[in-house]
């Protein structure tokens, strides 16, 4: 499925991909980040390689962690995260 804000496949080498994947990790461990998340990662992966926009990544990235949010305050009775509110810059 491709949607509006995908961009078409760029010839971005996976070396290329990787590299840009380290960038971004060194640069957040400086910074005392990590992105661990598995969905996270992959779609810093498809931003990485051309394949995904930056500003669909983020909608997506904050569309799930609104879900994983969802799935604790299901799991946990009586216990509310509350709403966060997020900014292109937050992420």
């Amino acid at each position: 499925m491709t949607d509006s804000h995908d961009r078409p496949s760029t010839a971005v080498s996976n070396t290329e991909v990787e590299r840009r994947m380290s960038f971004a990790d060194a640069a957040l461990g400086a910074a005392g980040h990590e992105v661990a998340d598995p969905a996270l990662r992959e779609l810093s992966r498809r931003v990485a390689d051309g394949t995904l926009t930056a500003e669909e990544a983020i909608a997506r990235a904050v569309e799930h962690i609104d879900a994983k949010q969802g799935e604790s305050e299901m799991s946990l009775p009586g216990t509310s995260i509350g709403s966060v509110g997020y900014e292109a810059t937050d992420l």
